[in-house]
Parts: C-alpha cells; sequence; structure tokens
C-alpha cells in the first residue's frame, strides 16, 4: 500500500503526533499529504501534515512517521517577488492528473545559525502539494535562484501584503 492510499483511507480521522519541535499536535486528516518518494535525503518519510505558522505564508510541514522531522515552509510568492516554478510534467506525474490551479507550493527554509545572518530559502527544490488529492512530491527546477536564496521573513511581495 502506498503512502498515499494508506493516506486517502483515514482523511477522516484526527491524527495525534508528538513533534519534537511543535509538541503534542491533533492534526486533522485533511492537512495531510502523502509523499510516495518522501522527501530529498528523507525517503521513508511519507506522510506529512501542513500546518500553519504565526506569521501569514509560513508553514510547518511534520512528518507523522518522524517526530524530529519538521521543515518551516514558505509560499515563495509571497516573499520572491521574481519567484516562478517551471517544472516539468513528468516530475509530477507522481501527483497524478493534477490541475496546475490545484497545486500549492511551497518551499523550505534554512534557519540561520546566527542571528547576523539571514534565513534561506530553497527556491530550486520546491514542494509541490496537490490540494484536492493530497498528495505531494519534492521536484526539482531550473529556478536561477538557486538552494540557498536569503530570505526576509518579515518582507512580502506586493501580492503577499
Amino acid at each position: 500500500m502506498t503512502a498515499v492510499t494508506e493516506l486517502a483511507s483515514r482523511m477522516d480521522e484526527e491524527r495525534i503526533v508528538e513533534s519534537a519541535l511543535l509538541g503534542r499536535l491533533a492534526i486533522p486528516g485533511d492537512q495531510c499529504y502523502g509523499f510516495d518518494s518522501g522527501i530529498y535525503g528523507f525517503p521513508e518519510a511519507k506522510t506529512f501534515a501542513l500546518l500553519p505558522a504565526e506569521n501569514e505564508g509560513l508553514f510547518w510541514l511534520q512528518s507523522l512517521e518522524h517526530r524530529n522531522l519538521t521543515y518551516l515552509v514558505v509560499d515563495p510568492f509571497r516573499f520572491v517577488p521574481d519567484y516562478v516554478v517551471d517544472v516539468d510534467a513528468s516530475e509530477l506525474s507522481e501527483l497524478g492528473p493534477a490541475d496546475a490551479d490545484d497545486l500549492f507550493i511551497v518551499c523550505i527554509v534554512t534557519l540561520p545559525r546566527s542571528s547576523d545572518a539571514p534565513a534561506t530559502v530553497n527556491l530550486q527544490g520546491p514542494i509541490a502539494l496537490d490540494v484536492v488529492r493530497k498528495r505531494g512530491k519534492q521536484v526539482v527546477t531550473d529556478a536561477p535562484h538557486g538552494v540557498r536564496y536569503p530570505l526576509d521573513l518579515k518582507r512580502r511581495t506586493a501580492s503577499g501584503a
């Protein structure tokens, strides 16, 4: 049984997860996404919950299998004015037949080790989430911004203001 198949069978269930970072969470099934290939570096992590963070445009992506695996992710279109996602259709084939309007794109944020350094965001490896079918996949793009684009978490683009 794939992560997506298992997830679909449990969509109405609330899950209790003990996150090392976020504490005890009661996660509604409709906030969970199946990743058949996992996330790069963590292929065994197949199910994640997308949870809103305190600031608009920021989210937590919490693994349901690994309590220590929590990503801060960002809606890149709110923070990077000229960001464009151009993904080959074959990259998204794992999601199944997805309409572009059903996809929500987030990118992983790396927080700095010191207060004088900026946070960065990986714009070359966005995560595509099919909000209807509750499937997710991290993809690789040719984004010119790269994997360590400086990110001002207080700044929003005009569309994200």
